[in-house]
């Protein structure tokens, strides 16, 4: 009966360790997974750092084109009191003509702007998406 009860406990304690061993295992597993994890993280924040310097940087250049818009406008007030006094057809065909070509290159500028903010959107929405995923993965 003691060799049964003395099996018993032997086989109980080999299971016991196996199970260990297999948890221990799994824990490393897991362990190694997180650290995967925090380096894509990492990355990912880098990342984020990177597109948030770039949108400072249309900040500024939009807030550039808007200062040139104004001395544009005001520019243009001083030329129409200017032609209200002065201005003739070849004078008014002129300045048509030279407003045109700044409005025509500041479009183009504005467009570009534009273009870039709705890519750095993009690559900011799959972040956001990628980000998403990650946190339903259970970190």
């Amino acid at each position: 009966m003691e060799d049964k009860i003395l099996d018993l406990i032997a086989k109980m304690y080999e299971d016991l360790s196996t199970k260990m061993s297999t948890i221990s295992t799994d824990v490393k597993d897991m362990s190694f997974k997180i650290d995967k994890l925090e380096v894509r993280m990492d990355r990912m924040d880098s990342k984020m750092d990177k597109i948030e310097s770039r949108m400072d940087k249309i900040d500024s250049r939009m807030d550039k084109i808007d200062s040139r818009m104004d001395k544009i406008d005001s520019r243009m007030d001083s030329i129409e009191k200017k032609l209200d006094n002065k201005a003739d057809k070849a004078d008014l065909l002129r300045l048509e003509y030279k407003l045109e070509e700044n409005s025509k290159a500041l479009f183009d500028g504005y467009k570009q702007v534009y273009e870039k903010l709705t890519v750095l959107e993009e690559k900011v929405v799959k972040q956001d998406v990628e980000i998403r995923v990650i946190k339903s993965a259970g970190i």
